[in-house]
């Protein structure tokens, strides 16, 4: 299988697995009134149950959410620059421009969530689940998403505890950073397979010993790049990323 069957494949899922989720979801999966006062009296809400609060426009930078549910949640263009974000559960959610500059994503798990023309620079997503994340057009230069990866664990678990006994299909897979700005950003080790990253710039990024398996990188910016132990699906798309990375 080529690597366009498996982005294809890979978007397949995704869109699939998104659009059961919308038709089933349960309205029993709801935020802590209480948890949601407390964050916006407070701007520290560690822990909280914000699960599908509409947070939407809000100021709450360097607001402390460590820990924090976020499942199914609406911050659309909120400002959480610089807010901790550390080890926040956020499976789809919908964070679409929202500021995120410096926040810290440390260990988050941002499974499916929504992130376009969101502005992640010099945001730490290092160990964050992104399994089937949605990051196009998005601001990650200088960015830190060492060791990024994308697992079905946390998926799992939301799945049993708010839609029951409905099937996940297992192919759920692929990052959505096309047009997305990596300048200077930090892949080291990063699970990248059967990401879309047409027409990112990846200038001056580490992605050494990154995965990029079946990955497209059609039209990605890669000069100054380090390829070093890079891993990819063929001989073929090897020779590409060199000839366009550093000498």
């Amino acid at each position: 299988m080529n690597s366009v069957q498996v982005l294809t494949k890979v978007v397949a899922g995704v869109a699939f697995f998104a659009s059961t989720l919308a038709v089933t979801a349960l309205p029993s999966v709801a935020e802590n009134p209480a948890h949601v006062r407390q964050l916006l009296e407070t701007k520290s809400c560690a822990n909280c149950d914000l699960s599908g609060a509409d947070l939407s426009d809000l100021d709450l930078a360097g607001a402390n959410l460590q820990g924090a549910n976020l499942n199914g949640a609406k911050l659309w263009r909120t400002d959480l620059t610089a807010a901790n974000l550390s080890r926040a559960s956020a499976i789809e959610a919908r964070m679409h421009a929202a500021k995120l500059a410096q926040a810290n994503l440390q260990q988050a798990d941002l499974t499916l969530v929504g992130l376009v023309l969101a502005d992640l620079r010099s945001a730490n997503l290092q160990d964050a689940n992104l399994l089937g994340a949605n990051l196009e057009g998005a601001q990650l230069a200088g960015a830190n998403l060492n060791n990024a990866r994308q697992t079905m664990a946390g998926l799992l678990r939301w799945q049993q505890a708010s839609h029951g006994n409905m099937d996940v299909p297992m192919d759920v897979a692929g990052i959505n950073l096309r047009d997305a700005n990596l300048h200077n950003a930090s892949l080291s080790r990063a699970s990248l397979e059967g990401a879309d990253l047409a027409g990112a710039n990846l200038t001056n990024a580490d992605l050494r010993f990154a995965k990029l398996h079946g990955a497209n990188v059609a039209n990605a910016r890669l000069e100054n790049a380090r390829l070093q132990g890079t891993i990819l699906a063929t001989q073929k798309e090897s020779t590409a990323l060199l000839i366009h990375s550093a000498p």
